[in-house]
């Protein structure tokens, strides 16, 4: 079924409580997307300790250790800090984040780095920080959200699916256009021979009518 024409749950997969319009169920936790109900909300503790291990790296290796361990984990939604404190970044939709999105997201985490940005996720009831809002991202616990990116590094690239594709679909036999000469029965007149051979000719337009009427004549001369 198309996902857009998929009804919207009215109530938590996991916990039978009503659902709203937040991603997340406000009882267990669960994001309301996930079928599986193993992708839960991260909470707001493991949220700061994740900022405060962010800071201690970035400062303990000069910004630069932290940036290539961040190209390291980028591919799994993580930030040192999110790895150390439990934490994986996906969108909203529970799909995985592309690497310039997660990229988008960190130069506006730097952008509004400040007490104001943090505290959002007190107000917010998933619990999001501004930088999440203005990128359609949100934070989950790292056990048992690994299948999200699990899945984007299992699913072929666009040209191997193309390929694939071309290769299930089967091949149609090239029919020629060209129609075959009716076969001629043995002892048939020599005369009627040539007259059918020159009707399949002008039938291909492989004589002009013209011609085709000349060499009908001369075929008949003798009858």
């Amino acid at each position: 079924m198309i996902p857009s024409m998929q009804m919207k749950a009215t109530t938590c997969l996991v916990c039978g409580s009503p659902l709203g319009r937040a991603a997340f169920c406000g009882t267990c936790g669960v994001l309301v997307s996930d079928r599986d109900g193993t992708i839960v909300r991260s909470g707001r503790t493991s949220r700061f300790l994740a900022l405060f291990t962010d800071l201690i790296l970035i400062v303990a290796t000069l910004g630069i250790g932290w940036l290539a361990w961040c190209v390291v984990l980028a591919p799994k939604g993580q930030s040192p800090g999110d790895a150390f404190a439990g934490v994986r970044i996906i969108r909203k939709d529970g799909t995985a984040a592309s690497l310039g999105r997660l990229a988008a997201r960190l130069g506006v985490r730097i952008l509004l780095f400040g007490l104001l940005d943090y505290l959002c996720v007190f107000v917010n009831k998933d619990a999001r920080t501004l930088h999440d809002l203005a990128t359609c991202t949100i934070a989950v616990k790292a056990k048992g959200s690994e299948k999200v990116y699990g899945r984007r590094a299992t699913q072929p690239s666009p040209a191997e699916a193309l390929e694939t594709v071309r290769a299930e679909v089967p091949s149609v036999p090239e029919v020629s256009s060209v129609r075959p000469e009716r076969p001629i029965a043995p002892g048939s007149n020599p005369t009627e021979m040539t007259l059918r051979r020159l009707e399949f000719l002008r039938s291909q337009n492989l004589i002009t009518d013209e011609e085709y009427q000349d060499r009908r004549q001369t075929a008949l001369r003798p009858i």
